[in-house]
């Protein structure tokens, strides 16, 4: 189901869209910068991407936006639909978990590979990461570093393709993730335990990091489902009075 935004607040987030002139090519400037409208709520689920409007806002033609257009549809922000053109892709608690599901998976397996390979320079890398979420107060931001501080031990693990398909994915989930209340509330647990991981890689424990992955899995799925669903209960309507 598309959302029609007032005319007023459609003009006012596409006035804040801005595309990155340092970025390798304009399609993945303009996907950077719907990425993070789409990610931050600016853009909710079910808001029609009109190309025209885009395209006007960006100051560029239609095929670089095409382009970013079907990149977000691969990470499963955008849905694009026959004859009716590109919406925010919603998502369900459901989808958040499958998502959370493939994520930890594949994690897993890159722990067999990463943790063993590390040098002290991969753990100097991920301290210094760490040390950022320490300090870190704003929920995206803080989404981010973390993000880059799980990633190094994907890419010390040398699967490219777990890394491409990682990536994808936890954009998505970023879209909850990044809740402000949710962070608020989660945000040392979360510290705590990558604190665990962290430290068990130091040690090159492999066993250790993978119950801390477990933990992470179970406990943060369990958490984030918890709020959302008490989010949505709270914005349901209720039923008429007797």
């Amino acid at each position: 189901m598309s959302v029609a935004l007032p005319a007023d607040i459609e003009l006012s987030v596409l006035s804040t869209l801005r595309i990155d002139n340092e970025s390798r090519t304009l399609a993945h400037a303009v996907t950077q910068a719907l990425r993070s409208a789409i990610v931050r709520g600016l853009l909710p689920p079910g808001t029609p991407l009109r190309q025209d409007r885009l395209a006007e806002a960006f100051g560029i033609s239609r095929v670089p936006l095409r382009e970013s257009l079907r990149e977000l549809a691969g990470e499963g922000l955008v849905v694009l639909e026959a004859h009716k053109g590109a919406i925010v892709a919603s998502l369900s608690l459901d989808e958040l978990d499958e998502l959370y599901g493939i994520v930890w998976s594949l994690e897993e397996c890159t722990l067999h590979k990463a943790v063993p390979a590390m040098t002290d320079g991969d753990i100097a890398a991920m301290q210094g990461l760490f040390d950022q979420m320490a300090a870190e107060t704003e929920p995206i931001a803080w989404y981010s570093v973390n993000v880059a501080f799980h990633r190094r031990l994907i890419v010390v693990s040398g699967l490219n393709r777990v890394l491409r398909t990682i990536d994808a994915v936890r954009w998505n989930i970023c879209r909850y993730v990044a809740d402000p209340a949710l962070f608020a509330s989660e945000r040392t647990n979360w510290l705590e335990r990558n604190r665990k991981l962290l430290e068990a890689c130091r040690r090159r424990d492999l066993q250790a990091a993978l119950a801390a992955l477990d933990a992470m899995r179970r406990l943060s799925t369990t958490a984030g489902r918890r709020h959302h669903e008490a989010t949505a209960s709270r914005e349901r309507p209720s039923g008429p009075r007797a």
